[in-house]
């Protein structure tokens, strides 16, 4: 068993090899303040770096989550915060005046990747996405995220899988309205008040063509029984 030191060997000895006492020749590794089991010729001890951990969104375990990252820049302020599901891809930036925006996944065209050399060191890289928005096409920039390339898969991944569903959804909107039994009865043209003018009756007429409630050929009818012909 290892001897006990003195107080004064405690106050007295820095860390370093040491024979321990213990009558067998053995230098024995002294971290300043008691005896460790390292012997030398063995690697001198160093502390053991701890495992860096990586920031998480707020909402990562929101279950309609499907990514999340907060971006680790070199300055360490100032960290952009990301999340993604199945309709909007949220991000938000800024230090003291947050601004939080999104892009409906929809609306994603194209999602690029690049890693600069220092970013490289620091196993972070860039995201760019290119949208096409209402106002117009925009660019939004992901910077400094971990686990980038993880990211640009799921995020082009949501995205097609958003886009296939809008269009799904375009098409039944077109197929419920063009889509109207031939059969159905066409509006009925309203009978004229009896002593009206003719020329207003042609006017009311071409109102409901314009309105789309008469056909061409039903107007073309009408007008013809109008004026008698």
């Amino acid at each position: 068993m290892i001897d006990s030191v003195t107080d004064e060997r405690s106050s007295a000895f820095p860390p370093g090899f040491y024979d321990d006492g213990t009558g067998t020749g053995t230098r024995r590794w002294w971290d300043g303040h008691a005896w460790t089991q390292q012997v030398e010729g063995a690697e001198t001890p160093v502390a053991a770096e701890k495992p860096r951990e990586l920031a998480r969104h707020p909402l990562a375990d929101d279950p309609s989550t499907i990514w999340s990252a907060v971006g680790r820049p070199i300055t360490g302020i100032g960290a952009g915060k990301y999340r993604l599901t199945e309709d909007l891809l949220f991000f938000e930036r800024g230090t003291f005046g947050v601004s939080a925006q999104q892009v409906h996944t929809w609306e994603i065209r194209d999602v690029d990747a690049a890693q600069g050399l220092l970013q490289r060191q620091r196993q972070v890289g860039t995201i760019t996405i290119h949208a096409l928005r209402a106002t117009g096409p925009e660019t939004v920039v992901l910077e400094d995220v971990p686990d980038f390339r993880e990211g640009v898969r799921l995020i082009n991944e949501t995205a097609r899988a958003a886009g296939e569903r809008k269009r799904s959804r375009e098409q039944t909107q077109h197929v419920n309205y063009s889509g109207a039994p031939a059969f159905a009865a066409p509006p009925a043209v309203p009978a004229a008040a009896p002593g009206a003018p003719v020329l207003d009756q042609l006017k009311e007429l071409a109102a409901l063509k314009t309105e789309g409630l008469l056909t061409e050929e039903e107007f073309a009818a009408a007008k013809a029984k109008l004026l008698g012909l």
